[in-house]
């Protein structure tokens, strides 16, 4: 390395853009919290979704497995999230009617009046309207990361490691 850059101004540099980074990062999570909060044109299930983080983060699990084409029993939601399996089980109970939560047993979808019969483990993935939510949820996380030049400052902080890794060997 040459004397034009010494090795702690290339790490003031680095810790310049990881805060900018941050900076972004912390204002797209407040602005999430702040998307909780509202009330107004809330569908019942929106305002299910928002009104704890456990139920966030179980919307969110079956939210992905959906995407994913998975299904999972409650106690792998359970382990997912980190959460108790009686909470999951009180969480599905609250979505397999209204159909939020799918429902399936070995591969096969289960109508929610007949799992009372049914023998076998149980799996849920999200239905079409918390999918829908998540879409929404991803389309209004871009548009506030756009605005905010979140991926933009992730960039050039990655850019910058990979020019660090070269500098210093």
């Amino acid at each position: 390395m040459g004397n034009w850059l010494e090795k702690n101004d290339i790490e003031l540099i680095e810790l310049e853009l990881l805060d900018e980074y941050l900076c972004s990062l912390m204002a797209l999570q407040l602005s999430h919290f702040r998307r909780r909060s509202l009330t107004g044109n809330s569908s019942t299930l929106l305002s299910w979704v928002r009104s704890t983080a456990q139920r966030h983060a179980f919307s969110m699990s079956m939210i992905r497995a959906r995407t994913l084409d998975k299904v999972y029993s409650a106690s792998e939601i359970s382990e997912d999230i980190k959460i108790s399996r009686q909470a999951v089980y009180q969480m599905i109970k609250d979505c397999t009617p209204d159909g939020w939560v799918r429902i399936y047993c070995e591969g096969e979808e289960v109508d929610f009046e007949d799992i009372k019969a049914i023998k076998g483990t149980l799996k849920y993935t999200a239905g079409n309207e918390l999918l829908n939510v998540g879409r929404n949820f991803a389309k209004q996380n871009k548009k506030e990361a756009d605005k905010l030049f979140l991926h933009l400052k992730h960039d050039d902080l990655m850019a910058f490691q990979r020019v660090k890794a070269k500098l210093m060997g």
